[in-house]
């Protein structure tokens, strides 16, 4: 079989290059869900031990800490490390089991040693987040003209850059207007109800009686929030929550008073973009299709001409959560 190609490389050639065409073509017809997951889950136990040593908060910590975390599903290995003040545990479990479940689990097993760890433990709280150590992206920060340092552009990022990034941005600006507000805790639970679930709990824990509102940065995280404080047999109307986005979820919420949201009409935000981009496609030649543009009277079509169409963002209140619910059916 070898010397029948060898023999006759131009027909080789001719086979091999039909296969790569082939597989080129397949790679736009394949559906990515169909790749297996193969980066494991990883949830990562944070707690802070103020002025503790490092080999303190290791015999009061971290082993029991770890000593606490047995029977867990499909967990494959343990890693820890203990430092001056803080320690991180990272549990890392195989692909079959749901991140979700692998993160209740976790903080199953923790609030069941939390009455064996130092009461400066507890009352710092103890994050328990999921994470991964693959890179997502990796940027740089440089001057071009070398005239600031690295501590410069560090503080650049940190104060002009990392907020934004995190979508905390007008959060701060709105807590900047209510002085009187005194800000507990200030952490992203990464888009995640799962994940703001277990901060909430953990809160709760740390500041009891304490906790008069929750600022969410989507409606997930504060759905989360709201699931903590049920199950801590707490009366959610007597905290002030609030989200956005507008999911169903919260929806139903805002309608039993549960929280507030403002919803982010993503459908009109595509519609718009559809029929400006037809709109310019046939050079100015087509009128818009989309309701949209009567539907929000602050957001004119003016014949296509804006250079900026900035879709309302609508408060979700007990006159329109009825309306905004009977467009998810």
């Amino acid at each position: 079989m070898a010397k029948f190609f060898i023999r006759r490389p131009i027909f080789a050639w001719v086979i091999a290059i039909t296969i790569m065409l082939g597989g080129l073509l397949a790679i736009f017809t394949l559906s990515i869900s169909q790749y297996p997951d193969i980066a494991p889950t990883t949830v990562r136990i944070n707690a802070s031990y103020r002025g503790a040593s490092a080999e303190t908060v290791e015999k009061s910590v971290t082993t029991l800490i770890e000593d606490g975390m047995t029977g867990l599903d499909d967990l494959t290995y343990m890693t820890s490390t203990s430092s001056t003040g803080s320690a991180s545990i990272s549990l890392t479990f195989g692909t079959s089991i749901d991140p979700d479940i692998a993160q209740v689990q976790v903080q199953n097993k923790l609030q069941l040693v939390q009455s064996q760890l130092p009461g400066d433990v507890i009352d710092a709280g103890i994050s328990v987040t999921r994470s991964t150590s693959s890179i997502l992206l990796v940027g740089s920060l440089v001057s071009t003209d070398g005239k600031r340092t690295s501590v410069d552009l560090g503080n650049i990022m940190s104060t002009s850059i990392e907020d934004q990034i995190q979508r905390l941005e007008g959060n701060k600006k709105a807590l900047a207007e209510c002085p009187n507000v005194k800000v507990l805790e200030d952490q992203t639970a990464n888009w995640s109800r799962a994940e703001a679930q277990t901060l909430m709990e953990n809160w709760l824990t740390s500041h009891p009686n304490q906790i008069n509102g929750i600022i969410g940065q989507n409606d997930e995280m504060a759905l989360g929030a709201i699931e903590a404080i049920k199950a801590a047999g707490l009366d959610v109307k007597s905290f002030a929550i609030a989200g956005i986005d507008g999911v169903t979820d919260a929806l139903r919420a805002a309608k039993a008073g549960e929280m507030t949201s403002i919803l982010q009409d993503a459908r009109a935000q595509a519609q718009g973009a559809l029929d400006l981009a037809i709109f310019n496609a046939k050079k100015g030649d087509y009128k818009p299709e989309s309701d949209i543009w009567t539907t929000y009277k602050d957001m004119p079509w003016n014949d296509g001409k804006d250079k900026t169409y900035n879709v309302p963002w609508t408060p979700v209140t007990a006159e329109n959560v009825d309306k905004l619910l009977s467009t998810r059916k």
